[in-house]
């Protein structure tokens, strides 16, 4: 559905149809696009378009649904921030319960993607880099959620990449929070810190129980390598779960796309570039990376109109 509205009216979210107005009167190469972030936004509402027209059926209309939306990205992250500090606390005993209580704000975020990726997919990407670790987890849960979708897998499937998404990083609640925070780049030997992060999520759900042995196997393998150099059991090819290589995927992408102390997030179209040469170079399965690429391509939040620039194999 079309709607008509004025620039002051615009917000995160929306997928603009078309602008109004004459070319130069905008800063837009693109014809229809969504408002990806708050830098596309103002960008908009400093140019001289008085009017566009949004597509509803593609990106939020606006007022409730936008808030909604932002609303359970903010109890998602909030819900990972108090499992790190169970973690970090060592409160064993109070964890399968905390990890009980994500569950609904899976299922939220699944039916999310489902009705309007475009608001869900958005607003994941607006965060500062001071809560990367957080926000990261909640965006490769929506990443994941979106990917399952598009290749067609049932709703417990579906749900079930979601909440491994959500979890994928909660060994990092075992690394030293100096050295997640560190506004530079890594040390050799920090970096080997971090790497143990796989094992130590897999171990800790593995002992909270109740979760899918998929849940548990995404936080110890998505850091493998399709060609069998990744970690922590250099796994290569099929030898890798599906979800896994699914959780490769939507966990760089996440990464290389955000603000962080130590660099500028890429742009999509730039990201998906340098993840193709890295496919190519056999990190990731792909497969898996083209229906990734497909999924952003035909999802407004995303906005790849340059998608097909990109060389997927």
């Amino acid at each position: 559905m079309f709607k008509k509205i004025t620039r002051g009216q615009a917000r995160v979210g929306m997928y603009v149809q078309e602008l109004c107005g004459s070319w130069y009167h905008h800063p837009f190469w693109a014809r229809s696009f969504l408002i990806r972030d708050a830098a596309m936004l103002a960008k908009l509402q400093a140019s001289a378009v008085e009017e566009l027209w949004i597509d509803t059926a593609k990106g939020v209309a606006g007022g409730g649904e936008l808030a909604e939306a932002a609303a359970l990205v903010e109890r998602s992250r909030a819900a990972v921030l108090a499992l790190f500090k169970q973690v970090r606390a060592g409160d064993a005993a109070a964890l399968p319960a905390a990890l009980s209580a994500t569950l609904p704000l899976v299922d939220d975020i699944v039916a999310s993607v489902a009705h309007n990726p475009g608001a869900m997919l958005g607003l994941v990407r607006l965060r500062s880099s001071d809560d990367y670790t957080y926000s990261h987890s909640v965006a490769v849960c929506a990443l994941m959620v979106a990917l399952a979708q598009h290749m067609g897998m049932d709703r417990a499937a579906v749900r079930e990449c979601g909440l491994a998404g959500l979890l994928h990083d909660i060994g990092k609640a075992t690394v030293p929070a100096e050295i997640l925070n560190k506004p530079d780049r890594l040390s050799a030997a920090e970096f080997e810190a971090v790497k143990l992060h796989p094992v130590a999520g897999h171990a800790l759900l593995n002992a909270a129980g109740g979760l899918s042995a998929v849940v548990a196997d995404v936080c110890l393998h998505h850091h493998e390598r399709y060609d069998g150099m990744g970690y922590p059991s250099r796994l290569r090819g099929d030898a890798i779960s599906l979800q896994a290589r699914m959780g490769a995927v939507c966990d760089v992408y996440d990464a290389i796309t955000s603000q962080r102390p130590y660099k500028a997030p890429w742009s999509p179209p730039d990201a998906l570039r340098r993840m193709a040469a890295w496919t190519r170079e056999g990190h990731f399965d792909p497969a898996v990376f083209a229906a990734f690429v497909r999924c952003l391509g035909i999802t407004p939040a995303a906005n790849f109109t340059c998608v097909t620039e990109v060389n997927l194999l």
